[in-house]
């Protein structure tokens, strides 16, 4: 249907009496539809159904989404549908035959962070099964902070957030959550400026030097790590700053020769 292009994978999984009680379907048939072989039982026994996501598609469905169906071998036919949307919105299913409704069912949680300000900084339409780590690096990729500070999630009310937490288990029966995103200094702040300062002197790259400045990092800090004896592996912004001036000079220098000789 409309998603395959977004699923990986399909397994079902049947009774445990069948000899085979786990099939995995890996490609849509040309009606886009992912079939399992056909199999002889009798009876009535639920069949569960694990829907594995592509890559591209899990911060909109997560990564794996459990569905279930109750299949009656005494029934002409047993059917459940569950009508996705292309923005990750999902209608309850529709079970004709069995007469029985499935509450909550593949419902995608939509997450929004905002700052303390209230300013939007990442909004997913589906992110249940992420934990909060996982949120905390997709917004480290958008929305970047200066060396030695890191985000940290806060929920509404009491709730407790952990890095490991899963954002559907943050809020019971949610279909949407805000999190504020606080920004903290980590006890390695100083060190970590310093470093991204040498590492941008040695480019080099003067705005993001002048940015490190303005923030605490210091150009009198000199990285002198342990080393071998005899190894001299000091040094500081204004040293790399200055091979790095010597290295481009040189470089031009040649080119200059290479342009005479031609």
């Amino acid at each position: 249907g409309e998603q395959t292009s977004k699923i990986q994978m399909v397994v079902f999984r049947l009774h445990e009496t069948f000899k085979k009680s786990e099939i995995e379907v890996r490609t849509a048939n040309a009606k886009g539809l992912f079939v399992s072989p056909e199999f002889t039982g009798w009876g009535t026994f639920e069949v569960g159904v694990a829907v594995h996501w592509h890559p591209t598609a899990v911060c909109r469905f997560g990564k794996t989404t459990e569905l279930s169906h109750e299949i009656n071998f005494l029934a002409e036919k047993t059917l459940s549908t569950f009508q996705v949307a292309s923005d990750g919105r999902t209608s309850l299913p529709e079970i004709s035959q069995l007469g029985r409704t499935q509450a909550g069912i593949f419902a995608p949680m939509a997450l929004q962070v905002v700052s303390l300000s209230g300013e939007e900084l990442l909004s997913m339409s589906n992110c249940g099964e992420m934990t909060c780590t996982d949120v905390v690096q997709a917004l480290a990729g958008k929305s970047p902070l200066l060396p030695g500070h890191e985000y940290k999630l806060a929920a509404p009310g009491d709730v407790q957030i952990t890095d490991e937490s899963m954002i559907c288990q943050l809020v019971e029966g949610a279909s949407e959550l805000k999190l504020t995103a606080l920004v903290q200094q980590k006890e390695s702040v100083q060190e970590d400026l310093n470093m991204a300062l040498i590492e941008a002197a040695g480019k080099p790259d003067v705005n993001g030097v002048n940015v490190l400045l303005a923030a605490g990092a210091s150009a009198a800090f000199v990285h002198d790590p342990p080393g071998t004896w005899g190894s001299c592996d000091a040094k500081s912004a204004l040293h790399v700053a200055i091979k790095s001036l010597q290295h481009k000079r040189r470089e031009d220098s040649d080119d200059q020769i290479v342009f005479k000789s031609i």
